[in-house]
Formats: structure tokens, sequence, C-alpha cells
């Protein structure tokens, strides 16, 4: 994971996001921040048990 400067963040934040790629933000070589690309979760259905089972 690439590890980035502040500065150079706030210069190419477009860029960087269209990478699409997980990075760290760092202000003096420390790291402050870590950026990851968002991911939709998928739903699944759940079955309801309650209804699903057969009553005697």
């Amino acid at each position: 994971m690439r590890t980035i400067n502040i500065h150079e963040v706030k210069t190419n934040l477009s860029k960087l996001v269209n990478e699409n790629e997980p990075f760290v933000i760092a202000k003096s070589g420390k790291p402050l921040m870590q950026v990851i690309p968002y991911q939709k979760q998928i739903q699944t259905p759940q079955k309801n048990w309650f209804y699903a089972t057969k009553c005697p």
C-alpha cells in the first residue's frame, strides 16, 4: 500500500481516487489515515425460518 504525503494528496486527490487503489495519507512521514475504495455490499435474502417450518 502506497504512503503519500498530505500535500501531494491535496494536489492530486482526483487522480488518486480514479486509480481505485488503497493508500495511506501521511504527514511528516507519520501515517494519519488509510483510504480504501468503497465496495457495495450485496445483501442476500434471508429465509424467514418461522414461516418456513411446518406446524403439525
